[in-house]
């Protein structure tokens, strides 16, 4: 109740969970950092671009949020500015994880197709293509 009151009318599209914060993601083009214990918002900020998913890889301090025009836009978790915008090549980012050590990230677009980044120095390190199904889940083994 206290999120949809500090919030709005507005969808929330996903969420990160960390120790110190609850980032989430909204509708209206905006990603709030909440406190975790009474979610009210702590700051928030506008985006120039129609999110869909976000991942938080606390390793490194960037929230990595996927949008509509098939691009990832890593953000800075102490400031919510960009910091780099990477393309990936096909459709929508549906879905964003972060590994465990933080150092990868996972997105898989709506073409069932999954690509795997390093989160050290932005890069695509694997390419997982047509899936039977959609994706409609993800996550790393406790090994990476």
């Amino acid at each position: 109740m206290t999120v949809t009151r500090e919030l709005g009318d507005v969808t929330v599209l996903d969420f990160s969970l960390s120790a110190s914060s609850v980032w989430v993601l909204t509708s209206n083009k905006e990603i709030h950092e909440l406190d975790p214990t009474s979610l009210e918002i702590k700051r928030s900020s506008t985006m120039p671009f129609e999110a869909t998913c976000c991942t938080l890889a606390p390793g490194t301090a960037e929230i990595w949020v996927g949008d509509k025009k098939s691009k990832l836009h890593v953000l800075s978790a102490d400031t919510l500015e960009q910091t780099q915008e990477i393309d990936v090549p096909n459709v929508a980012i549906a879905l964003l994880e972060t590994s465990g050590d933080s150092s990868m990230v996972v997105a898989c677009d709506k073409a069932r197709r999954a690509y795997v980044y390093s989160t050290s120095n932005k890069e695509q390190s694997h390419e997982h293509m047509l899936h039977k199904d959609y994706i409609d889940g993800i996550c790393f083994t406790d090994d990476n």
